[in-house]
């Protein structure tokens, strides 16, 4: 009788935190994108303008020279997917070769970090808590299914 209690109490923690998980890799990467798309990296600062060699190599290719820094074709950023691994309990960035080439730099360019979760994530900042407090207030409602399946089980 115990385990089927405890099962149901799992399952129903399982469900939120899945929730939970989903809703901030969604707000990650929507955030990642918006900021890809601003020309910003994952804590809002500006990239750093292309070199003029850059600019000069991109016009004759047949692109805009200084804008948009990071955009010639969609497959960089359609790259970019953060997902909820529920079996580690964290997330995968999912993202191609180039992404991660200009997120870490070299020794000619600054990192352009679009690949990150940004600084205020990590330390629990505004989106992530806002996250967790949906969870929370999902949990408090679902108190009474708590209550319940603890007086069917007597």
């Amino acid at each position: 009788m115990a385990s089927t209690t405890l099962d149901k109490l799992k399952a129903i923690l399982s469900e939120e935190f899945s929730s939970w998980l989903s809703e901030v890799a969604a707000g990650a990467e929507k955030q990642m994108l918006s900021n890809f798309d601003k020309e910003k990296d994952v804590n809002g600062n500006d990239f750093e303008p292309l070199k003029d060699s850059t600019r000069k190599e991109r016009r004759s290719k047949g692109y805009r020279g200084a804008n948009p820094i990071l955009k010639r074709t969609k497959s960089l950023r359609n790259s970019i997917k953060v997902r909820p691994n529920m079996i580690t309990k964290s997330f995968d960035i999912d993202y191609n070769d180039y992404a991660e080439y200009l997120n870490d730099g070299r020794s000619d360019m600054k990192p352009r970090t679009i690949i990150e979760f940004p600084d205020d994530w990590d330390s629990g900042g505004s989106k992530d808590t806002k996250a967790l407090n949906k969870t929370i207030t999902n949990l408090e409602n679902r108190y009474e299914d708590f209550i319940n399946i603890f007086l069917k089980e007597k």
